[in-house]
């Protein structure tokens, strides 16, 4: 329902709503505002906007709480007296035209409900799908995640940039596209790690996450007795940012692995989620704890070894 020419929030709107394949009634509200040469010339212009998204013969005009209008009533003795009346809502135009589809196309409606049960239930199998997918993937990024640590602990590198370089590994990628129907050769894969570790680098998460890490880890006796628990946590952290992100994006590829192809844009958009929703400090810390608990040789202190947030 519009009260003139579309703005664009109602455009989307009926856009979305034609990619759901929903039949549309496009109404021009407060006909009564218009002069009637108004309210023909702004449904013309209506029709010609939404050519292609909702029919012509599906554009009415109406009139839902006419304004008062001011009318004169003459008396016996020549006189008359002004009163304000509001008048009848104006909405048959649209009532007929819904009663003429209901009528003359209630099969394609019927068609076009089944259609839309379908695409629900089509939703709600991925769904179910993909959880019990991410279910099996889970325990791949973990163990992978705890691989990274132990070597980026043992062999520390000069830089993050280089921890999540080694950590993001084609092996790694291959084995969680396979649970998703996705079959990858191993440098197909190693090629995809590159790419994301590029994307990280780019986007300047890797030095972002330098900065949480670093602070989570400040003050903490471990980071000085073993120089490597920075990049032990740090490789932790990116394979595990690396995993649910690819997660996600293969989780939109559910049908079978025919003709995938790795889109960038969309790589880059879920990374830079999947990153914003990981580094809150209560969150690094928890994954700092369990990796450092990992780490941590024998005899080492049991004190919590990060310290508390604040």
């Amino acid at each position: 329902m519009v009260q003139g020419d579309l703005t664009q929030q109602e455009w989307t709107v009926l856009q979305d709503l034609n990619a759901q394949h929903k039949r549309i009634f496009l109404v021009l509200n407060k006909q009564d505002r218009y002069l009637p040469e108004q309210v023909k010339l702004v449904l013309e212009q209506l029709k010609l906007r939404v050519k292609g998204v909702v029919a012509a013969e599906d554009i009415v005009a109406i009139a839902t709480s006419p304004q008062p209008i001011k009318v004169q009533r003459h008396q016996a003795d020549g006189s008359y007296q002004e009163t304000w009346e509001t008048p009848q809502p104006q909405i048959q135009p649209l009532l007929d035209r819904m009663h003429a589809v209901a009528t003359q196309e209630v099969n394609q409606l019927v068609l076009q409900r089944a259609y839309q049960q379908t695409l629900a239930l089509q939703q709600e199998i991925q769904t179910q799908l993909n959880r019990i997918r991410r279910d099996r993937a889970m325990p791949i990024l973990e163990r992978y995640q705890w691989i990274a640590a132990g070597i980026a602990f043992a062999n520390p590198l000069p830089s993050l940039d280089m921890v999540a370089t080694a950590a993001i590994t084609g092996k790694m990628i291959q084995e969680l596209a396979e649970v998703y129907c996705i079959k990858l050769s191993l440098d197909r894969a190693t090629e995809i790690a590159g790419v994301l570790v590029k994307t990280l680098i780019q986007m300047g998460l890797v030095e972002a996450s330098s900065q949480v890490l670093s602070a989570v880890l400040k003050g903490n006796m471990v980071t000085y007795v073993a120089g490597g628990a920075l990049q032990g946590v740090g490789a932790a952290y990116f394979t595990r940012m690396a995993g649910l992100s690819l997660m996600e994006l293969f989780e939109a590829h559910w049908t079978s692995d025919a003709g995938w192809q790795l889109d960038s844009t969309v790589l880059s958009r879920i990374v830079q989620r999947i990153f914003q929703q990981h580094q809150r400090i209560d969150m690094v810390k928890d994954l700092a704890q369990q990796t450092l608990r990992r780490l941590r040789p024998e005899g080492w202190s049991t004190v919590d070894p990060v310290p508390a947030h604040g």
